[in-house]
């Protein structure tokens, strides 16, 4: 299938099919961890699709969308590291965390890869 849009790309359809989980993960948060933690992950997981859209309008330039995309995946560690921290100071299970991480760890991987073969 040709990509005609941002949408077209797997790696956007991936991270915003995620991103709902994140906004539940956040809801389930102690109150007070609903506005440091769980504000930061959110803005980190919308950063993902949000940057991989945006240097989509750049692509024309393959440096500057790599440069997007990379800032991507810096967003989808940064959600990792998040949920991290949410595991380590009792905020959701291990089996949660090693889902979501799993998940995230996986689409960095795959951002990183459209990267390095985007001409």
């Amino acid at each position: 299938m040709p990509i005609k849009s941002f949408r077209d790309l797997e790696v956007y359809q991936e991270g915003l099919d995620l991103t709902p989980q994140i906004y539940a993960l956040v809801e389930k948060l102690p109150a007070a961890e609903q506005h440091g933690l769980g504000d930061q992950m959110k803005r980190a997981a919308v950063s993902i699709v949000a940057n991989i859209a945006e240097g989509y309008g750049k692509k024309r330039s393959t440096k500057d969308f790599r440069a997007y995309l990379d800032i991507a995946v810096g967003s989808a560690n940064e959600v990792i590291a998040l949920l991290d921290v949410c595991e380590k100071v009792g905020c959701i299970g291990a089996d949660q965390w090693q889902e979501m991480t799993e998940a995230y760890t996986r689409l960095a991987k795959r951002i990183s890869a459209l990267s390095a073969r985007w001409e």
